[in-house]
């Protein structure tokens, strides 16, 4: 499977790197009460993802289960903001990005965090209108057999 090259399941991924970093940016209170859902809810989306990409017989029903627990995973995400539960101070963090390390503080890994969603979004409204359509996103097909 070529999931590596799928948007959202990339994007998720990262998703999942930032969103373990930010935990060192949090209360251990917050960090179990926030975190620990938000990454439940990212982990889901990527096995969803690989789900939907490696069944497709049943395609429809966990691209839906991912869209489900991407709105999750949104909300949980849209209340830390809402209550600043990463806190931008000076603490910085590691953050896998490909195949370096970056070092981040926690205004950077907010801005890294509302990006990741906005591009998992347009990722999964591609996917919603494959339901539509009948077809998968073109990110996401196979490559053409060689002849």
């Amino acid at each position: 499977m070529k999931q590596d090259k799928a948007g959202v399941y990339v994007d998720a991924k990262k998703l999942r790197r930032c969103l373990h970093a930010a935990q060192f940016c949090m209360t251990k209170a917050d960090r179990i009460i926030y975190s620990t859902p938000a990454l439940i809810a990212c982990g889901d989306i990527i096995g969803y993802f690989q789900l939907a990409y490696d069944i497709p017989e049943q395609r429809e029903y966990y691209i839906h289960m991912f869209i489900k627990s991407f709105a999750v995973l949104r909300a949980d995400i849209e209340e830390m903001f809402e209550l600043e539960i990463i806190r931008p101070s000076s603490t910085t963090a590691i953050v896998m990005n490909d195949k370096e390390k970056e070092s981040v503080n926690g205004r950077q890994l907010l801005l890294r965090i509302i990006e990741l969603l906005a591009r998992i979004d347009e990722g999964i409204n591609k996917w919603r209108l494959s339901l539509k359509v009948g077809t998968r996103p073109a990110e996401s097909q196979p490559a053409a057999p060689k002849e």
